[in-house]
């Protein structure tokens, strides 16, 4: 499946052995390709379509997030521990294809795909263990977060989190909804009936450092937050004091809730051995 153009351009093109999942031998893509990404900025992401993979403008980190992420939740950045500066740092454009015509791939083997991919182009080695690690603890404020009115469960096929672009006009947010409106400097999140977790949830994706529920909360919410989204609210250097005077931390304490740094042991993966990918 090789050919002189995709050769030229990729710095890794080769097929790899397709195989069956077995206690022997892991997936792995048909045919692979890796470059080296070195333009300035640009729009980076992971996007699965059947049976292809592909990661555009991403760090070895992030390719590490993805694919050792647990089978409930997802690893931070904080958790990647261990390897060069370089893992962090430099990006690449990563794409897999499966043999055949595949429709739709799940993604637990996508995964254990891209881990293939990983231990065979970066001769990465890892291992996952527990290490204390600095946290953010979520607790109430002496007035509490608003409670909803209506506290029967909310209909889950209503339930939703939608992000989109300042307009005038929305329309009404069903009860277990929540919507984020991001504006070039500024995002408002708006819920009607969530639980503390789904907020928690939200919170985390602007936050390095692991947000931890600590509020014993079991009733329903109401949230109307609104921060500058180009400050976040924590540094994921465990080294680094927490800074909790961010838009997105003072936020918080005017809706009933703040973050308080503690400790608490959590898995981490750690990066025993790795290279850059060489060219052919």
């Amino acid at each position: 499946m090789h050919n002189t153009r995709l050769s030229r351009r990729w710095m890794i093109l080769s097929p790899l052995v397709a195989a069956l999942p077995s206690d022997a031998q892991k997936l792995s893509f048909e045919v692979a390709a890796i470059k080296i990404d070195k333009t300035v900025e640009g729009a980076g992401g992971i996007s699965l379509e059947g049976g292809r993979f592909v990661a555009k403008h991403v760090t070895l980190k992030t390719l590490l997030m993805y694919a050792f992420a647990p089978a409930r939740g997802r690893y931070l950045g904080a958790q990647i521990v261990g390897g060069p500066s370089w893992v962090a740092t430099e990006f690449f454009y990563v794409e897999g294809r499966v043999e055949g015509d595949v429709k739709v791939l799940s993604s637990a083997p996508m995964r254990e795909l891209v881990q293939s991919l990983l231990e065979d182009r970066f001769q990465l080695k890892v291992h996952q263990e527990e290490r204390e690690m600095a946290v953010l603890n979520l607790i109430p404020t002496k007035e509490g977060p608003r409670m909803s009115k209506d506290q029967t469960p909310p209909d889950p096929r209503l339930a939703s989190i939608s992000i989109t672009s300042p307009r005038e006009q929305f329309p009404p947010l069903p009860r277990g909804a929540v919507r984020m409106v991001k504006g070039p400097v500024t995002t408002v999140v708006t819920a009607s009936s969530i639980r503390i977790s789904m907020l928690v949830s939200i919170l985390q994706g602007w936050s390095d450092r692991m947000i931890v529920d600590r509020t014993d909360l079991d009733s329903l919410i109401d949230v109307q937050l609104e921060f500058d989204h180009s400050l976040t609210a924590s540094s994921a250097d465990n080294s680094v004091p927490v800074d909790l005077k961010t838009p997105l931390t003072t936020a918080i304490q005017d809706i009933g809730l703040k973050l308080v740094p503690g400790k608490a042991l959590r898995e981490v993966l750690v990066i025993d051995s790795v290279q850059r990918p060489s060219e052919n």
